[in-house]
């Protein structure tokens, strides 16, 4: 679902001016002379940059409001080194505008934060010590933020916050009418544009499809396949070395009879039949004969 953003009809164009502002440094600064001077707001969420010395000519202009809105209010810093811009769907724009507009250009300046403040459109915007912003809106409420976008407090809330305790601002925190509000969901190419389900089930398909074509496709098993391998023998006719184990490994274990009680057949064998009286070796001649005594008779002295 898209957002639905409020446009002007063309038959009811709006070119006015809601607000402007000058840059005072640059009006009293000899270096810059021929540099605009004069920030306006202008149809379709334009600002323009005026200088008033030389005829009041356009030097720059860019779309500041996302949404081709008009900016409500304009305020710089007091060196004129930033620029805040708010719209009509409440908004908040900070602008890089140090060395933009010296002379005539056509770029953008640089964007350093925007974030939504309000839900409708911005009628006040003060900046308090370089540090914080203060906003009020057609929507009844004023609010305290920094300019990094961190949402302080509203005025008249119930709860008490202080600017010196961070831990009592409401951030990271931000008001609930803003987090319900349909133009306050983030940007994207499906929520922007007006698609159907078909045409974004195609997309997904194509996609898809772009990344399933693999370099090397993984091969195709039919069920042919697999009553093949399930009809082929399992066991080669040659047996390897960890097959055989797995076959013989229970053959060298001692055959279990069930415990000493059970009945055991004995096995045995024939022995030749040899005599019973066998001849006396001939010992003497190594002299381990142990039937002749190694002592001699004594002589008689």
């Amino acid at each position: 679902m898209s957002a639905i953003v409020p446009r002007i009809s063309k038959t009811c164009f709006d070119r006015s001016v809601r607000c402007l502002t000058f840059l005072r440094t640059r009006t009293l600064h000899v270096d810059y002379p021929s540099a605009a001077c004069l920030v306006s707001s202008g149809p379709n969420g334009y600002i323009f940059f005026w200088n008033v010395l030389i005829g009041g000519r356009v030097f720059a202009k860019f779309e500041a409001s996302k949404f081709k809105l008009q900016i409500t209010k304009v305020t710089v810093t007091k060196d004129d080194s930033k620029l805040y811009s708010g719209d009509e769907v409440g908004y908040v724009y900070i602008y890089d505008i140090k060395t933009y507009a010296i002379h005539p250009e056509h770029k953008k300046p640089k964007i350093e934060n925007y974030w939504r403040a309000h839900i409708s459109g911005i009628t006040g915007l003060e900046i308090l010590d370089n540090s914080l912003v203060l906003t009020s809106s057609t929507d009844c409420t004023v609010r305290l933020w920094t300019v990094c976008g961190e949402f302080v407090g509203t005025f008249g809330q119930p709860e008490a916050w202080s600017l010196y305790i961070p831990s009592s601002w409401k951030h990271p925190a931000v008001p609930y009418d803003i987090l319900i509000d349909p133009l306050s969901m983030p940007s994207h190419c499906t929520l922007d544009t007006e698609t159907s389900t078909e045409d974004i089930h195609t997309q997904d398909q194509n996609k898809f499809e772009s990344q399933s074509k693999l370099k090397f496709p993984p091969p195709f098993i039919s069920d042919a396949d697999i009553e093949t391998e399930i009809k082929s023998p399992r066991c080669p006719e040659k047996l390897g070395k960890r097959l055989r184990h797995e076959i013989f490994k229970n053959a060298n274990q001692f055959p279990n009879h069930g415990g000493p009680k059970a009945y055991h057949t004995l096995k045995y064998f024939d022995i030749a039949p040899t005599s019973a009286m066998c001849e006396r070796p001939d010992l003497s001649l190594a002299g381990t004969d142990p039937f002749i005594s190694n002592s001699l008779p004594e002589e008689p002295q």
